[in-house]
């Protein structure tokens, strides 16, 4: 029992001591350094995920305006106005929702640095204060242990005294094992939350790098999305210049199309003779054996084993007809399914002569319809060529009237040209190859220019070749052919137009023999 109360009366001294170098009153500035420890994290963490929102929100923008500008570029129900109203709102809000994230986080950045060394201070302080007022509701319940009667005043002034000796003494002296066993429980209660603390404050330290972490990792974010925000800014600048040119462009096309209705019609429509030639045109030698009234009955009344309408290669003429209304169609939105039809029918016009001598099918209607078919189809195309590039508008033009006047006054002048007319035209009409070789690198020149308006990735060539596309490519390639072809036009108008003046020639001078001899 001496030993034990030797124990005691050594463990009480310790504490008083203890208990003498706690101060009284709360230390100054620790209210405030714990409260602004406990306010600041939670403050700091909901401006974070406040940021992360408006960065969710930012990305949602960003889809919307890709989504919008989609939809405008490809849109033809006239809502033109409405997608563009919303991508400037769109683009509005994004770049004021970018300065606003960007200045938070530079705030956030401005505010002062919680180092670990700091933070744990703090923590100290606060778990000291706490201890102290732990310590001093201890040595309170002890007091009451010893005399159950005393007063707060009586506690307050024994602890601020200092003396511990009274108090230890009566704990020696006393029999109440119960009591001495509450006061060891409590000791090691007071030990336990030592431990918690020591467990809290290591969560906390942890807390606070996580949140340094999570700091740096939007830091890239931020940036990330301030460069993209301003990659939409261009692009969305670019898009409505390309919208506004494509709509002018289908502007121009559909005026052009009625240009080109109309031109088809001057083709197909017969020619107005005069008294004066009108017997001339009799006499050549596809009119020759019936007047036009006959051939129309003839043509009403043909059977279905003998029907010229039916002929193979008149099929296949109506089928490239069907396939450049479809080009025509699809050539101001679609270029793929455009470039697909043209292309189907300009092969055909190599299939249909080689049928026709294999049938034993050649007819004057299949002839004249073939050629009618291969200007209005091309004639289509350099009308939108020259609403896709005004400047050129002019060179298209020239080419659509080159081809009308060349080819109808070849036609009109019996196609009589041998050799000693021109070698030229001669070699071109009646070799096969070269025919296919000219007709086939010109519509390829003309295909090339129409793609160029809808491609804009280049071959990865190096040089001076480094942003050539390859329609681009195609069209350098077969310009050679296309400029031989309309020097052929030009030839071929020429050689035309002397045949049909040396034919006048020879009429008159028969007539004035005829007059002679009458």
């Amino acid at each position: 029992m001496d030993r034990l109360a030797a124990a005691r009366q050594q463990r009480q001294q310790q504490s008083g001591i203890e208990m003498n170098r706690l101060p009284p009153n709360n230390p100054p500035g620790l209210g405030e350094a714990s409260g602004g420890a406990r306010s600041a994290a939670p403050t700091f963490l909901a401006e974070v995920a406040s940021i992360e929102q408006d960065i969710q929100q930012l990305n949602q923008n960003v889809a919307s305006i890709s989504a919008t500008r989609s939809h405008y570029l490809t849109s033809i129900d006239g809502t033109e106005a409405e997608d563009n109203d919303k991508l400037e709102n769109l683009t509005v809000e994004t770049r004021q929702l970018t300065q606003r994230i960007k200045s938070r986080i530079q705030e956030l950045e401005g505010q002062p640095q919680y180092d670990t060394q700091i933070r744990k201070n703090q923590s100290y302080q606060r778990e000291e204060h706490e201890s102290d007022q732990k310590a001093r509701q201890q040595i309170s319940k002890q007091l009451h242990l010893v005399k159950p009667d005393a007063t707060p005043e009586d506690v307050k002034a024994f602890i601020d005294s200092g003396q511990q000796q009274v108090f230890a003494q009566a704990l020696t002296t006393s029999t109440r094992y119960g009591e001495s066993r509450t006061a060891y429980r409590e000791v090691q209660e007071r030990q336990q939350d030592i431990h918690r603390m020591e467990k809290t404050l290591a969560e906390l330290a942890q807390l606070f790098n996580d949140m340094a972490v999570l700091v740096e990792e939007q830091e890239a974010v931020i940036t990330a999305v301030e460069n993209t925000a301003v990659d939409i800014e261009g692009n969305t600048k670019v898009a409505l210049d390309n919208t506004k040119e494509a709509v002018i462009s289908a502007k121009r096309y559909r005026r052009g199309r009625w240009i080109c209705f109309g031109i088809f019609v001057v083709i197909c429509s017969p020619p107005t003779m005069t008294k004066g030639n009108s017997s001339s045109r009799r006499r050549r030698a596809s009119l020759d054996l019936v007047d036009a009234k006959q051939a129309v009955d003839l043509a009403t009344a043909q059977t279905y084993s003998e029907n010229v309408f039916l002929f193979v290669p008149n099929l296949i003429g109506y089928a490239r007809v069907i396939l450049a209304g479809l080009a025509l169609h699809y050539m101001s939105y679609h270029p793929k399914y455009c470039t697909l039809a043209y292309g189907i029918s300009c092969l055909l016009d190599a299939v249909d002569g080689h049928a026709a001598r294999a049938l034993g099918q050649t007819s004057k209607f299949g002839a004249v319809l073939d050629m009618v078919t291969d200007r209005c189809t091309t004639s289509c195309l350099l009308c939108y060529l020259a609403s896709a590039y005004p400047p050129y508008a002019i060179l298209f033009q020239f080419l659509i009237a080159l081809d009308f006047s060349s080819h109808y006054m070849h036609m009109y002048s019996h196609k009589l040209v041998t050799s000693d007319v021109s070698r030229i035209l001669w070699l071109y009409y009646n070799d096969s190859r070269t025919l296919f070789f000219f007709c086939a690198g010109n519509e390829l020149f003309f295909v090339a220019l129409y793609l160029m308006k809808w491609t804009s990735g280049s071959l990865g060539l190096s040089g001076a070749l480094s942003t050539v596309t390859w329609p681009q490519a195609i069209a350098i390639l077969t310009f050679p052919i296309f400029l031989g072809k309309n020097i052929i036009n030009v030839v071929q108008l020429w050689k035309a137009s002397k045949i049909l003046v040396g034919v006048d020639l020879a009429e008159r001078e028969q007539a004035r023999l005829a007059a002679k001899t009458s």
